[in-house]
């Protein structure tokens, strides 16, 4: 990402990276001006860093959506439209809304610990700051 590139391809980039690494690579994602090829199982960092999805159904054909669920709803829709059309895809699950809201609490529950870790490491950081500044003092007056 210190070059200056069109296309940046990612193949799984969030697999063993710690908190501030994950947040250093989504900055950059989120920064980068050009086109960003992302292949990852990470549906929460797909949903903050795409601005738009576009979609390649491995027949020739392309389509743009605004984000992962906006292509779900579609695909789901064309499947249950023209089921023959979409041989390779999977049947679709009575129980999709369900999977699909297990999903986004995962995403909930994984956004919610990050924040908790960032302001625990924040606070550290002030009382460690707070001890450094108190040895000055104390050091200046030796």
């Amino acid at each position: 990402m210190l070059k200056t590139a069109d296309v940046l391809l990612l193949d799984e980039p969030t697999n063993d990276l710690d908190l501030q690494s994950l947040e250093v690579l989504e900055s950059s994602m989120l920064d980068f001006p050009g086109a960003l090829v992302l292949v990852t199982h990470d549906r929460y960092l797909l949903d903050r860093v795409s601005r738009e999805i576009l979609s390649l159904d491995g027949k020739g054909n392309a389509r743009f959506f605004a984000d992962l669920s906006q292509w779900e709803d579609w695909r789901a829709q064309e499947e249950s439209e023209n089921p023959l059309s979409v041989q390779e895809a999977p049947k679709p699950n009575p129980s999709a809304k369900k999977t699909k809201e297990l999903r986004e609490i995962e995403a909930a529950i994984h956004a919610a610990e990050l924040a908790l870790r960032q302001e625990n490491l924040n606070v550290a950081k002030l009382k460690m700051e707070s001890v450094f500044h108190r040895w000055e003092e104390l050091e200046a007056h030796y």
